[in-house]
């Protein structure tokens, strides 16, 4: 194993040889259907579950994450882009063998054409909309 390089502010450079050592655990980009799948099931343990005993069991979300074998932060991550995917009517049985990065782009083209309103202002507006109509 190579150790790591310091730079003059102190902070850790790597070298090449663990820079391409990375590259080669880094895994393909995944699958839309793929993440739908680890979501669920990350979602399911930390929500709840019975176990063989019938008994109601629960995880932390970090616990599920490790259960089902991507980090927190990844399924954070995926969570969202699901739930904005879905907000902007993303075509997820089209798209399901898909890599992740067309439901981002997806998701970055329709934020910046219609940015989200918040549930409150879709409320007051729909309101409005009523007493128009009267």
């Amino acid at each position: 194993m190579h150790r790591s390089e310091h730079t003059r502010s102190g902070a850790r450079r790597q070298t090449a040889a663990q820079k391409e050592a990375q590259d080669l655990k880094r895994t393909k980009e995944r699958t839309i259907g793929y993440i739908i799948e680890k979501v669920s099931q990350w979602r399911k343990l930390y929500n709840g579950y019975m176990d063989e005993n019938h008994q109601q069991k629960r995880m932390s979300l970090e616990e599920a994450a490790q259960q089902v074998s991507v980090s927190k932060k990844s399924l954070d991550d995926y969570l969202s882009q699901l739930r904005q995917g879905r907000t902007y009517g993303f075509d997820f049985n089209e798209n399901k063998d898909s890599r992740v990065g067309v439901l981002r782009q997806f998701v970055k083209e329709r934020a910046a054409q219609a940015p989200v309103q918040s549930k409150e202002h879709q409320f007051f507006a729909e309101m409005g909309q009523k007493k128009a109509r009267r």
